[in-house]
């Protein structure tokens, strides 16, 4: 269940598990993020087929932000994953992940890469905002 946004916009700190229809509806208030979560399914589809299990949300549209630019996340990998299954955009960080962006209106990472300035993996470092403080992110199991 997604919790209400803290004063400063952001969940409190923690993992929530949800749904697409649950995000649809508490997050789908405006055309513009209505469009981008058209995009989160369409990722979701992808990944799904492809046996991803989890998918973490984060970024300005897991926030009170009525115009985010995107969203951002990361995605599980094991063995159970076929890589060969995977839109080549999931794989492809040239440009800024440009290709990404433009397709599905998604920033993602696998969760268990490192993020190159803070050290630790993606699912961790989307834990904190900029000041380095704890918030909150969604977890979808697919």
């Amino acid at each position: 269940m997604i919790p209400d946004f803290q004063s400063h916009g952001e969940l409190p700190a923690g993992i929530y598990e949800t749904t697409l229809e649950e995000i649809r509806q508490r997050l789908g208030y405006n055309a513009w993020r209505l469009k981008l979560i058209d995009g989160l399914e369409a990722v979701l589809a992808n990944l799904r087929s492809a046996g991803v299990r989890r998918v973490y949300l984060d970024g300005s549209f897991v926030t009170s932000n009525r115009y985010p630019g995107d969203i951002d996340g990361c995605w599980d990998v094991d063995r159970q994953v076929d890589v060969g299954s995977l839109d080549p955009v999931f794989l492809d960080f040239s440009s800024g992940r440009q290709a990404m962006k433009e397709k599905y209106g998604v920033d993602f990472f696998i969760s268990q890469t490192i993020e190159g300035n803070s050290g630790v993996p993606f699912v961790e470092f989307f834990q904190r905002n900029r000041n380095r403080e704890s918030k909150g992110i969604l977890m979808l199991n697919l």
